[in-house]
């Protein structure tokens, strides 16, 4: 993943791109085989024997969640949000809606698969058009780049029961 920092140390100079399975050995250009790294730690990964030293499942973890905490894209964009300019994550108005119903329904007790079986009945798809499963909504329910509080739950009259997590707004565009 191309970062603006090094996914190591966290430096924002000197960044290079790193290949995880080097193009020699059929690695190629995408995203999802580069991590970002300085130039003193892609000297070091360089200096290493790859298969006992590194952990690239780890690198790429940790550099996933940098990611995610600044709300920037991380992988696939979540149901919610759009991919805006920079890789920043800009929220979908009418996808917040469907989000809002969903913790809403899990708040009344409802189960991911049922849920999933109302949001299909209604005719509802996912992000990529596809039918919801109760895995879907459990990974939704489950990740934290939703901001409970902006579900007004004193409005619905369900203050605290999200147990709610602060986000860090200042990195998300709200939609006009």
């Amino acid at each position: 993943m191309k970062l603006k920092f090094c996914c190591i140390c966290g430096k924002t100079e000197d960044l290079q791109h790193h290949h995880v399975i080097p193009k020699v050995s059929g690695g190629n250009n995408d995203e999802t085989n580069l991590i970002t790294l300085c130039y003193e730690h892609h000297n070091w990964i360089h200096g290493l024997d790859y298969k006992k030293s590194i952990n690239f499942s780890r690198l790429m973890k940790k550099s996933s969640r940098k990611k995610k905490d600044n709300l920037k894209v991380y992988g696939h964009v979540p149901l919610g949000y759009d991919k805006g300019d920079d890789n920043n994550l800009v929220e979908n108005l009418e996808e917040q809606a469907l989000i809002r119903e969903i913790f809403i329904l899990r708040e009344k007790g409802k189960s991911y698969g049922t849920i999933a079986i109302y949001l299909n009945d209604k005719g509802i798809r996912g992000k990529q058009g596809g039918k919801f499963y109760a895995v879907t909504i459990s990974h939704i329910i489950n990740n934290d780049i939703y901001d409970r509080s902006e579900f007004d739950e004193e409005k619905l009259g369900l203050k605290g029961s999200f147990n709610s997590q602060n986000r860090k707004d200042k990195h998300v565009t709200k939609a006009a």
